[in-house]
């Protein structure tokens, strides 16, 4: 599919995400065409094979070369701008709100290495707190950082991150390109409506961050079916892009650090996979308790259905629905795995259960 991985994406903000060599396999493997990328980092290497490895110019070239977008980052206070900080105070509003003089050359240095290089940049990260109040020092930076930009390129993309939860309007943030948390909080099914009240309030270009269940008393199936549930309901939302915290950790095992993919990689793959480049259409049921979400990719359908009523021990017939797909349909479950759709006068006979999965031509 060539439309693989479009407008899906990552963030890589944290320490837990390995090194770079290991960071860009991972990403070109997830099928990723986007990657969130700190600006500054909070504690530079010292390592200067390992520094100019990490280094910014480095990362764009790679990724570039594969097809990847990134978005430049402000995510953290570098230690040379921190010590400016007084006490209590570390986050990048606090940074920003001080006189410009205080960090404007550090900004300045960035921008003209890399601001025609980079088509989006973001200020601040994805937070999704839901307690968390709005804070009107957002404004006033974003239109302080817009005129730096502005010096350097033309109609510069910048996008403020906001919770899901909050209540804010185009007016108070200041901005219409926003990247919104959607906590777990929020069930999938909701994910459409949360997206649609920042549309209606003047908030035109969203990208949809979305957090995956981690509670321990959800069973292992739940988590995964929510997450890919997560996801199409997202895409539902015309979200114009998707994003989730990268889906492996580095980890250490006898002295060493490993770095090692969740459960979640490969249905993250296989959903960026289909779900790239596609436009929802529309919903419909097979029967009730059998919801199917419509996607066109390039003039062909691509369904996304599942059975909320599903049981294990219920007959075979219970559980089997008819559809007309066409000659050559096949079904993809959520880990990749496909297989024909039998068919019989063009009809198919599907097997549904509570894991979702694509029919398609």
């Amino acid at each position: 599919i060539t439309a693989s991985g479009m407008n899906f994406g990552l963030l890589v903000l944290d320490e837990d995400a390995g090194n770079w060599p290991t960071i860009l396999r991972l990403t070109q493997l997830s099928n990723a065409k986007m990657i969130k990328l700190p600006v500054w980092k909070r504690a530079e290497s010292h390592n200067s094979a390992a520094a100019a490895e990490e280094s910014l110019d480095n990362k764009l070239i790679q990724l570039q070369q594969n097809n990847v977008e990134a978005i430049a980052t402000f995510s953290e206070v570098p230690e040379e701008l921190a010590v400016k900080l007084l006490h209590g105070q570390q986050s990048l509003l606090d940074l920003f709100s001080r006189d410009s003089h205080d960090w404007l050359p550090q900004v300045a240095v960035v921008l003209a290495q890399y601001a025609r290089q980079v088509p989006f940049w973001q200020i601040g990260t994805d937070i999704f707190d839901e307690d968390i109040t709005w804070d009107p020092r957002i404004k006033y930076i974003l239109t302080t950082l817009r005129t730096e930009f502005e010096k350097l390129i033309r109609n510069p993309i910048l996008f403020t991150p906001l919770p899901g939860l909050l209540d804010v309007n185009q007016q108070q943030v200041g901005n219409s390109y926003v990247s919104v948390a959607i906590s777990s909080l929020i069930v999938p099914e909701q994910i459409p409506d949360y997206i649609a009240e920042f549309h209606k309030k003047g908030m035109n270009h969203i990208w949809a961050v979305l957090e995956p269940m981690t509670d321990s008393y959800i069973s292992r199936d739940n988590r995964l079916i929510d997450f890919a549930k997560r996801i199409a309901y997202a895409k539902k939302s015309e979200a114009e892009a998707i994003f989730i915290n990268h889906p492996w950790n580095e980890k250490e095992y006898n002295a060493r650090l490993v770095t090692e993919p969740t459960e979640l990689f490969l249905i993250y793959r296989t959903l960026a996979d289909q779900f790239g480049g596609t436009r929802y259409l529309g919903e419909f049921e097979l029967a009730p308790g059998v919801p199917v979400l419509v996607f066109d990719r390039d003039g062909q359908g691509c369904l996304f259905t599942w059975n909320t009523n599903y049981h294990p021990e219920a007959p075979a017939s219970q559980n089997e629905f008819d559809l007309y797909l066409g000659k050559t349909s096949v079904e993809i479950d959520l880990f990749g795995n496909t297989k024909p759709l039998p068919m019989e006068n063009g009809i198919g006979r599907i097997h549904l259960t509570n894991w979702p999965v694509f029919l398609s031509r």
